[in-house]
C-alpha cells in the first residue's frame, strides 16, 4: 500500500515509535464542522 510506505518513512525518518492517523481527510473534517455549526 503506497500510502504505509510514505508513513513508514516518515517515521523511520523523524524517529517516531508511534505516528497518529486520522480517521477522516481535512475537507471532511471541514464539511463535519460546518455541519456541526463548530465554523460560526
Amino acid at each position: 500500500i503506497p500510502a504505509t510506505k510514505i508513513y513508514l518513512s516518515a517515521m523511520k525518518w523523524s524517529g517516531a515509535q508511534k505516528i497518529y492517523v486520522p480517521k477522516i481527510g481535512l475537507s471532511d473534517g471541514i464539511i463535519k464542522g460546518l455541519h456541526l455549526g463548530k465554523f460560526d
